[in-house]
């Protein structure tokens, strides 16, 4: 007869290890920043490079519905893009000056993008969000970026790229021309929000 105490020991040594756990997919992406619009999702901002972009959404368009489900509010939108599987191509209904077009999008997965926060035409920095790495640490609209951590930046698709090599909570040093002046700028690089 085995003791108490060997039979717990037996169990304790022979018990299986946890199967490790499946990993999670990424929620879908569409790479916008978004708010609550009259029947849909006002789209506000499409980030280079995104899905919305890529797939034909403009900002302004008012997003309906992805993939069959109803696009309300917010809460709707992310709720149809965790339904939704990244690299899908899903239908997404979109109303666009009073007229509801379908367009289909290849919806990206959500990850931690690095973020500078700037909105770019050209080189020209337009507009910088209020919570933005970039207005944080000192840029301005009106600047131009002549380099990004020491390499040069002629379009802003070099600009994307530059910082897409990075991670977020790095700091990349930007020089900018400033009413004719160069300054050097240290932004600490955030994590891309939106949708």
């Amino acid at each position: 007869m085995i003791s108490a105490t060997v039979a717990v020991s037996l169990v304790c040594c022979f018990a299986p290890a946890p199967l490790p756990r499946p990993s999670a997919t990424p929620a879908a992406y569409l790479g916008i920043d978004a708010a609550a619009g009259d029947g849909g999702v006002l789209v506000q901002t499409i980030y280079i490079s995104a899905p919305a972009g890529e797939g034909g959404i403009t900002s302004a368009d008012l997003i309906v519905s992805i993939n069959g489900m109803t696009t309300g509010n917010v809460g709707e939108l992310t709720a149809a893009l965790r339904k939704s599987r990244p690299g899908s191509i899903v239908p997404v209904i979109v109303r666009r000056q009073g007229e509801e077009r379908r367009l289909d999008v290849k919806l990206g997965a959500r990850r931690n993008y690095p973020y500078l926060g700037v909105s770019l035409s050209s080189t020209t920095i337009d507009d910088l969000p209020e919570d933005s790495p970039g207005r944080r640490a000192g840029l301005q609209p009106g600047d131009v970026i002549l380099t990004v951590d020491g390499k040069s930046i002629q379009t802003r698709e070099d600009v994307v790229a530059a910082i897409s090599q990075r991670h977020v909570d790095e700091t990349v040093d930007v020089v900018v021309n400033r009413e004719g002046t160069e300054t050097k700028v240290a932004v600490k690089l955030g994590s891309r929000p939106g949708y």
